[in-house]
Protein backbone atom coordinates (compact mmCIF):
# COMPACT_ATOMS: atom_id res chain seq x y z
CA UNK A 1 0.00 0.00 0.00
CA UNK A 2 1.38 3.26 -1.00
CA UNK A 3 0.42 6.30 1.24
CA UNK A 4 0.89 10.15 0.12
CA UNK A 5 3.17 12.16 1.35
CA UNK A 6 2.01 16.25 2.61
CA UNK A 7 4.39 18.53 3.83
CA UNK A 8 3.05 19.49 7.98
CA UNK A 9 0.54 22.22 7.66
CA UNK A 10 -1.10 20.74 4.91
CA UNK A 11 -5.00 20.52 4.76
CA UNK A 12 -5.65 16.64 3.62
CA UNK A 13 -9.52 15.40 2.59
CA UNK A 14 -10.22 12.04 3.33
CA UNK A 15 -13.11 10.12 1.60
CA UNK A 16 -14.93 7.44 1.99
CA UNK A 17 -18.10 5.66 0.37
CA UNK A 18 -20.85 3.43 1.69
CA UNK A 19 -22.41 0.74 -0.50
CA UNK A 20 -24.75 -1.77 -0.22
CA UNK A 21 -24.75 -5.70 -1.30
CA UNK A 22 -25.63 -4.54 -4.62
CA UNK A 23 -22.79 -1.88 -4.55
CA UNK A 24 -25.35 0.93 -4.21
CA UNK A 25 -24.57 4.00 -2.39
CA UNK A 26 -26.16 4.35 0.93
CA UNK A 27 -26.45 6.55 3.99
CA UNK A 28 -25.30 4.63 7.11
CA UNK A 29 -26.75 5.51 10.56
CA UNK A 30 -23.29 6.59 11.57
CA UNK A 31 -19.39 7.28 10.10
CA UNK A 32 -16.33 8.18 12.11
CA UNK A 33 -13.13 8.54 11.13
CA UNK A 34 -10.13 8.18 13.85
CA UNK A 35 -6.47 9.07 12.91
CA UNK A 36 -3.57 7.34 14.64
CA UNK A 37 -0.40 9.40 14.96
CA UNK A 38 3.81 8.11 14.23
CA UNK A 39 3.11 7.19 17.85
CA UNK A 40 0.20 4.94 18.16
CA UNK A 41 -1.66 7.50 20.31
CA UNK A 42 -4.99 9.17 18.55
CA UNK A 43 -4.21 12.10 16.66
CA UNK A 44 -8.28 12.34 16.02
CA UNK A 45 -10.45 10.13 17.32
CA UNK A 46 -13.57 8.65 16.52
CA UNK A 47 -14.23 12.25 14.35
CA UNK A 48 -17.77 12.31 12.69
CA UNK A 49 -17.23 12.44 8.53
CA UNK A 50 -19.18 15.01 6.80
CA UNK A 51 -22.22 13.52 4.13
CA UNK A 52 -21.52 15.54 0.94
CA UNK A 53 -24.05 13.54 -1.06
CA UNK A 54 -25.49 9.86 -0.86
CA UNK A 55 -23.07 7.21 0.29
CA UNK A 56 -20.31 9.49 -0.18
CA UNK A 57 -18.58 11.39 3.30
CA UNK A 58 -16.17 13.42 3.45
CA UNK A 59 -12.96 15.19 6.29
CA UNK A 60 -10.71 17.93 6.15
CA UNK A 61 -8.26 17.80 8.27
CA UNK A 62 -5.66 20.39 9.01
CA UNK A 63 -2.11 19.53 10.11
CA UNK A 64 0.23 21.80 11.76
CA UNK A 65 3.62 22.49 10.99
CA UNK A 66 4.31 21.23 14.67
CA UNK A 67 2.97 17.59 14.62
CA UNK A 68 4.85 15.00 14.27
CA UNK A 69 6.50 14.10 11.20
CA UNK A 70 5.88 10.15 9.79
CA UNK A 71 3.25 7.92 9.31
CA UNK A 72 -0.51 8.47 10.38
CA UNK A 73 -3.24 5.72 9.84
CA UNK A 74 -6.72 6.18 8.90
CA UNK A 75 -9.48 3.93 10.41
CA UNK A 76 -12.91 4.77 8.43
CA UNK A 77 -15.66 2.75 10.39
CA UNK A 78 -19.82 3.04 9.47
CA UNK A 79 -22.45 1.84 11.77
CA UNK A 80 -26.20 0.83 10.34
CA UNK A 81 -28.86 -1.87 11.87
CA UNK A 82 -26.41 -1.43 15.11
CA UNK A 83 -23.45 -3.37 13.15
CA UNK A 84 -20.59 -1.83 13.41
CA UNK A 85 -18.21 -2.12 10.09
CA UNK A 86 -14.55 -1.38 9.39
CA UNK A 87 -14.59 0.35 6.08
CA UNK A 88 -10.78 0.76 5.30
CA UNK A 89 -7.81 1.67 6.53
CA UNK A 90 -5.25 3.74 4.75
CA UNK A 91 -2.49 6.60 5.53
CA UNK A 92 -0.74 9.77 5.19
CA UNK A 93 2.81 10.14 6.05
CA UNK A 94 3.98 13.74 7.19
CA UNK A 95 6.60 15.32 6.60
Amino acid sequence: MSFATVDRGTAIRIEAQTRNSANVLIDPATITCQIIGPTGSSYFSQTAMTNSSTGVYLLDVQTSESDAAGLYEVIIRATSNSLTSLLRTDGFRLE
